[in-house]
């Protein structure tokens, strides 16, 4: 047996290069696993392969502490057909992460291979959440030829704040059908709009509402390093800007106000970006750290919102908020987002709130990636009436109840999307209307791994759940549950892989088709 270790990838560089043979077990590592790596911050992976040659080829992938976290035989057809075309050396500009206005573009440039005889089009295309992004506009492809080339192209975003989290690369050929696919990860928040050239510094001692006041369209004020007691009201299109979260601090002082208030007046719309600051000491249920009400689009990043006696972050009416880089410790809530209100969570860190991490209720809608909420007094995540969410590649951990809590009272019909997640601790409940999928997660530790009351439809793909106290997937009725309610929803899916729940890996019998292969569906709807 011959080991050829090919190499340490780190996952964040806009720079790829791969040599052949690393290529092919790069894609065997997506197909099987890369999509719910976490692949922030320093994560890199080492792939080696071992096999004769002209024999079986394995594929090993380990995360940098040394664990597996992928590993199986290369196909040789995969392999074959992927020496054939591919998308490699891609570069971005701006550098990762960035934040910009509408209209601003984001180059890339990329080398391409392929054995196509009618030649090929290519497109990079942004992704939000999962979904091609909105409001979008990007470089059109020509038919370029069978071989190798050197090429470019570009995207933006015109209209609706958000954080693109990911760029498709994708090769067809002549009659548009797909010969190659990718998904890089990326950092690129739309939607606002700062001139740089208009600082304004703030020194302690000085009012920051004042200095707001005084400030035109679009200028930054940069607080100095210090500590404020101050309330503060944004109005405008504007920049607020600290020293880091460490060494700038504003805290509140008067009871159920909150410590900074964004806004927009009627008919208006205001986009504001705050960053590198410490937002604290809001007092009452209503003295929370940061409220962004009306038409507003706010970006807040590197920042601690903590010890407010109200919510973190507070998004009321059609506000749209990026949080990214953050810290929200400590709060009541932490994130709390209701009527129309858009939120989109990077690289967040929501924890120890005494009741629920993140809220959507009435018909918001969130993203939620590469973030840990754990250690919530309640419930992590906690969606009512009709809002909706989807999760990736997160830590829920350790909250008082559950880690996803989906629907409350009758005719509540909220819709969550959980991937390549891991939930240690903390159960999913699913209820009411309902409905959620759960794919390609990890559950353990919990009461009941996920639990489907009342009318609630799901689907369960492909995930591990085990070392739960009771069940692994459970129905809320006898005799599974002490209850004189039936089930009356509807459950499909197949793949997942149960060990070790403390009374059963699934309750009734019926749902016996989601540990199979093949897997199936139960369906008692009316």
């Amino acid at each position: 047996m011959v080991g050829v270790e090919v190499g340490v990838m780190n996952m964040l560089s806009p720079t790829r290069t791969m040599n052949r043979i690393a290529r092919s077990c790069l894609l065997f590592t997506l197909l099987t696993a890369l999509s719910c790596l976490h692949v922030w911050g320093q994560d890199a992976l080492v792939l080696t392969l071992t096999g004769q040659p002209g024999g079986e080829v394995n594929c090993v992938a380990f995360s940098p502490d040394g664990s597996i976290v992928a590993s199986g035989a290369l196909d040789q057809d995969v392999e074959e057909f992927h020496d054939q075309h591919a998308i490699i050396n891609i570069t971005f500009d701006p550098p990762l992460p960035a934040t910009l206005g509408f209209n601003d573009r984001v180059s890339f440039t990329f080398d391409y291979t392929t054995t196509e005889p009618g030649g090929v089009y290519i497109w990079g295309t942004p992704f939000t959440g999962g979904r091609q992004s909105g409001g979008l506009a990007q470089h059109g492809s020509v038919l370029h030829p069978t071989g190798e080339g050197s090429l470019s192209g570009w995207f933006t975003i015109r209209e609706g704040a958000q954080t693109v989290d990911q760029v498709r690369f994708q090769m067809t050929d002549a009659d548009r059908n797909v010969l190659y696919e990718a998904f890089v990860d990326v950092q690129y928040t739309f939607g606002v709009t700062i001139d740089e050239s208009g600082t304004i510094t703030v020194q302690p001692g000085d009012s920051i509402q004042e200095a707001i006041d005084a400030a035109p369209e679009g200028a930054v004020i940069y607080l100095a390093e210090g500590h404020w007691e101050e309330h503060i009201a944004i109005e405008k299109n504007l920049g607020l800007r600290g020293s880091g979260s460490s060494m700038t601090a504003i805290s509140g002082h008067a009871e159920d106000t909150p410590v900074i208030a964004v806004r927009a007046g009627e008919g208006g719309s205001v986009e504001v970006l705050v960053d590198g600051l410490r937002v604290m000491g809001g007092t009452g249920e209503n003295g929370h750290g940061i409220v962004v009400t009306g038409a507003v689009q706010v970006v807040i990043q590197r920042t601690t919102i903590d010890e407010n006696g109200g919510s973190g972050v507070v998004l009321r009416d059609t506000a749209e908020a990026a949080i990214r880089d953050c810290i929200i410790s400590q709060n009541r809530f932490g994130i709390y987002a209701w009527d129309s209100a858009q939120t989109t969570v990077l690289l967040t860190t929501v924890s120890d709130n005494t009741s629920d991490g993140v809220v959507l209720g009435h018909t918001s809608q969130g993203m939620v990636n590469d973030s840990d909420v754990s250690d919530n007094g309640r419930f992590g995540v906690w969606l009512w009436n009709y809002s909706q969410v989807a999760i990736t590649r997160c830590t829920i951990a350790r909250n008082g109840a559950r880690g996803l809590w989906v629907g409350w009272v009758d005719g509540d019909a909220p819709h969550a999307e959980l991937r390549c997640s891991t939930l240690i601790g903390n159960g999913i409940m699913i209820r009411a209307s309902a409905s959620a999928v759960v794919a390609d997660c990890f559950i353990e530790g919990a009461l009941d791994g996920i639990t489907l009351l009342g009318l609630a439809q799901a689907t369960i793909e492909n995930n591990v759940i085990q070392n739960n106290e009771r069940h692994g997937v459970v129905l809320g009725e006898r005799p599974c549950v002490e209850t004189d309610l039936l089930f009356a929803g509807h459950v499909m899916g197949g793949g997942n892989v149960a060990g070790d729940n403390a009374n059963s890996n699934f309750c009734p019998e019926d749902l016996a088709f989601l540990f199979t292969e093949e897997g199936g569906e139960l369906d008692r709807r009316e």
